[in-house]
């Protein structure tokens, strides 16, 4: 009998890779397609998720060159967090993706640190990183408030990838609980925290 093989996709900063290994984690082949990063200004970062889901396509022939595609069982997908896309409902992206390094969203950061919501203590510490999904959202509504006004969904990298390969919009619970504040145990979404923050149209945006 054949043996059945897992899909991995993993979305990095560098590129898009792709692996098939064995029920017992032995690598049967591996792939990967760089993607390009712009850096229009210092501290900034930008991919288009375009090439995210075309790296993907490239990837996977070279992968699965030899073996038969009806072994795979399963696939799963992991990437970069704190990688905010803005777009449609049906994924077309408004402009680049922030990438989890651009760092813009310096003075939005401080400004959430210095509300002292409580629901900050929930992500592990009360300093707010530049990188974290709210602090990009703020940066959007402030300096392109067109596009932060346009979009529909408010994704991270991940999301939007299983959003291209099911149809199906939703966050993974460890982005929604590290990057923008979700608790699981109390509330829910820290409406008061996105209110602070002077975005709170952006909650109904945000897959949950």
């Amino acid at each position: 009998m054949v043996e059945q093989l897992l899909l991995a996709v993993d979305v990095g900063t560098g590129g898009v890779r792709v692996a098939l290994l064995d029920p017992h984690g032995q690598l049967e082949a591996t792939a990967s397609v760089p993607v390009d990063t712009a850096r229009p200004r210092p501290a900034w970062a930008e991919q288009n998720p375009d090439d995210w889901w075309e790296g993907l396509k490239a990837a996977l022939p070279k992968a699965l060159d030899g073996i038969d595609a009806s072994r795979i069982a399963g696939m799963c997908v992991d990437g970069t967090a704190s990688t905010l896309v803005a777009c449609n409902r049906d994924g077309a992206p408004l402009r680049p993706a922030l990438l989890w390094m651009d760092v813009r969203a310096a003075q939005e950061a401080e400004d959430l640190t210095n509300t002292g919501d409580p629901a900050l203590k929930y992500a592990g510490q009360e300093t707010v990183s530049a990188e974290w999904g709210i602090p990009k959202l703020m940066w959007l509504s402030r300096h392109e408030p067109e596009t932060y006004s346009k979009a529909e969904v408010f994704a991270d990298c991940v999301d939007w990838m299983n959003f291209r390969l099911t149809g199906e919009w939703t966050m993974s619970i460890c982005t929604a609980t590290c990057k923008y504040f979700y608790d699981s145990n109390w509330s829910g979404w820290p409406t008061n925290l996105y209110t602070h923050a002077g975005i709170p149209d952006a909650l109904g945006r945000i897959p949950s």
